[in-house]
């Protein structure tokens, strides 16, 4: 189906709602109470995941530094098995 980017996604349980947006490279989760308004929900979130999209793609654009220790794979034996895991 193309019907667009996802948005929100809402369960439903016996005892709450759970809420999640994209935000870019992240996901905005919110988990509330059966009773809760989900409209004001879905409209706080659209706004929130708005403002948090920049912060949070540039916080996970950083890669964390690994340090490697003797009898690891380096960088470059590292990208060799990505790229043969991602022929298949």
């Amino acid at each position: 189906m193309d019907i667009g980017e996802l948005n929100i996604v809402t369960s439903e349980f016996d005892n709450g709602k759970i809420f999640a947006a994209s935000c870019g490279k992240g996901v905005l989760c919110v988990i509330t109470d059966s009773d809760v308004n989900i409209g004001m929900i879905r409209l706080v979130m659209k706004k929130a995941s708005n403002q948090l999209k920049s912060v949070l793609d540039e916080f996970l654009a950083e890669k964390p530094v690994v340090p490697v220790s003797e009898g690891e794979a380096s960088d470059e034996e590292l990208k060799a098995a990505l790229s043969e895991l991602e022929k298949v």
